[in-house]
């Protein structure tokens, strides 16, 4: 196999590759071979008739028309792996005639060669972390929480409903003179926006086995659209209300949330511990972010606009799922901003660059330093993100374990080890990084390249000692008019644990795919989720992306097999 090399402006290469004659003759044969078995010639038995008959009863053009992309798809890969060429793109391939017998085969592939990254002095940088110093107040506040999230809701058979009190009620109705469904035990917090303003008001007073008829006017970008901009009346019965009972700051809750802490001021030990570990932690990983961002800030490197036009869109498909677990989607939010997706891309363009800088920059040092994902780390990580997804982990396993998925695992684990090497030399210097393969082994990264954040857990899960068991308090039912409420569980949803699987099919990060749940669209009870008024708010972090190993492109190529090369 003869190769030509011819580099083009902005990072493009042109790559002319003439395929010696036996390679043709295998690939039509191999074509010849896989045809035949779908064949009935008269006279043959199924896959038995010799390739001059096929060939001459079908013509070479249709045998070529089978032989040229498996051809091409492994001359390419075998050029591009000799040359040093990594593309970050699925080539455009083209040809000017079909090889006779006993002729080689030439083609050219023009693409985008993952660029070269010249790296700043990285290895000197030094960063002393700052934790924020622990106050009394800090424990204070983080005692108070402790016992909030120890509390219990009692029931109130007399009380008048109230500001802090569940309430659970059923709700009928009309809108527009027209009847809709009914709603029966929908549950929330009152004053806590959960529910209907025009709802909460008529609630304020009543007690239980009580009705009020409220009026509600529902506004023009309702997450509801048969809903928008319609006026109804309504009937609300409180079912039951409660109160919160939290315990108070005693030696007993000190023995019940603490095993090593019996008395008040120990309980207190405990959580500023605690609490100066998770400061620590923080601090930590803020030097981890400032450090890559100055190995980035340091480094050359000229951003394909291929790679940074891909990145827009992962940030935006993100966004859509933002927004569709709000009850809204993208094309609803652009609408009712009254703005064009190319304005939100134009906007987004500069940290879609920045992202896929960073990404370069950790990769050209994780190639550098040796830093490589073994099989263990790569099945582990796998594990861990398939059985986010409950009754769906075996499918998103599978395809997860489809090899340009494992390519992409691979990929974020190479870029996250670079992020936790460079945040062990900022730290500690060369000693406490290491360098080679066996550098920064395991552990998140400090909220670095889509990867899991590194800090410590905070608010009252923090605040409580180590040995404190979990215990949440009982948390309101999610009703049947749950339009904008998100269930924490993401493997509760089937909907959710579909598009994970969806998005493990498409190549990209499941976890992107499912971070909440899906709020159930009723009457319009509840009240819609802040982040459906607001619209999307973009990741800041940028995600691994697969650049090198994309396969060629005929231009005849169903556009299907060009994306599931890309």
């Amino acid at each position: 196999m003869k190769t030509e090399v011819e580099r083009l402006p902005e990072g493009r290469v042109e790559l002319r590759v003439e395929v010696d004659p036996p390679a043709v003759e295998e690939a039509l044969d191999q074509a010849y071979r896989h045809l035949a078995r779908t064949l009935v010639l008269p006279g043959f038995r199924r896959g038995r008739a010799p390739r001059s008959i096929v060939e001459r009863m079908l013509g070479r053009e249709r045998l070529w028309r089978d032989a040229v992309d498996p051809l091409v798809q492994r001359s390419f890969d075998q050029a591009a792996t000799e040359l040093g060429l990594e593309p970050v793109e699925s080539p455009q391939v083209d040809f000017d005639t079909i090889p006779d017998a006993g002729e080689p085969f030439a083609y050219k592939a023009v693409f985008t060669n993952k660029p070269e990254v010249t790296l700043g002095d990285y290895r000197a940088i030094r960063i002393p972390p700052e934790a924020a110093p622990v106050t009394d107040a800090d424990v204070d506040q983080a005692l108070t929480e402790l016992r909030q999230s120890r509390a219990r809701w009692v029931p109130e058979e007399e009380a008048a409903a109230a500001d802090g009190m569940m309430v659970t009620v059923d709700v009928t109705g009309t809108v527009d003179g027209l009847p809709v469904p009914a709603e029966s035990g929908v549950s929330g917090v009152l004053g806590e926006g959960n529910l209907r303003p025009a709802i909460e008001d008529g609630l304020r007073g009543m007690r239980p086995g009580e009705q009020r008829e409220v009026e509600i006017s529902f506004p023009p970008e309702d997450a509801d659209a048969s809903l928008a901009g319609k006026t109804g009346r309504f009937t609300v019965s409180l079912i039951e209300l409660k109160k919160k009972q939290v315990p108070e700051l005693d030696p007993e809750f000190a023995r019940e949330v603490s095993e090593g802490s019996t008395t008040v001021e120990e309980l207190r030990a405990e959580v500023q511990k605690t609490l100066a570990r998770v400061a620590a932690s923080r601090a930590e990983d803020a030097v981890g972010a400032a450090a890559r961002q100055r190995a980035v800030d340091e480094a050359t490197v000229e951003v394909p606009s291929v790679m940074v036009e891909r990145q827009l869109d992962s940030m935006l498909r993100d966004m859509d799922r933002q927004l569709e677990r709000a009850g809204g989607s993208l094309a609803g939010y652009l609408e009712q901003q009254g703005r064009q997706l190319e304005d939100m891309r134009a906007e987004m363009r500069g940290d879609a660059e920045r992202q896929v800088k960073t990404q370069l920059v950790l990769d050209a040092i994780a190639t550098r330093e040796g830093l490589t994902a073994s099989p263990d780390e790569v099945r582990r990580e796998i594990e861990d993100m398939a059985s986010q997804y409950g009754p769906s982990a075996g499918q998103v396993r599978r395809l997860l374990q489809r090899p340009e998925n494992l390519a992409d695992v691979r990929a974020e684990l190479r870029l996250s080890k670079a992020a936790r090497f460079l945040r062990e030399l900022a730290l500690r210097g060369d000693d406490a990084a290491g360098s080679g393969a066996g550098a920064a082994a395991s552990g998140p990264a400090d909220g670095d390249v889509g990867s899991a954040q590194g800090d410590a857990e905070t608010g009252a899960a923090a605040s409580a000692p180590a040995e404190a068991p979990a215990q949440a308090a009982e948390a309101p039912k999610a009703g049947p008019g749950g339009s904008a409420r998100r269930r924490s569980a993401r493997a509760a949803d089937p909907a959710v644990a579909a598009e994970a699987a969806e998005s493990a099919a498409a190549g990209e990060p499941p976890g992107a795919a499912g971070r909440s749940g899906r709020g159930s669209r009723g009457t319009g009870t509840r009240q819609r989720s802040a982040a459906a008024r607001r619209g999307p708010e973009p990741d800041p972090e940028p995600e691994a992306e697969a650049g090198a190993g994309a396969g060629p492109q005929p231009e005849d190529q169903p556009e299907d097999r060009a994306e599931a090369n890309a």
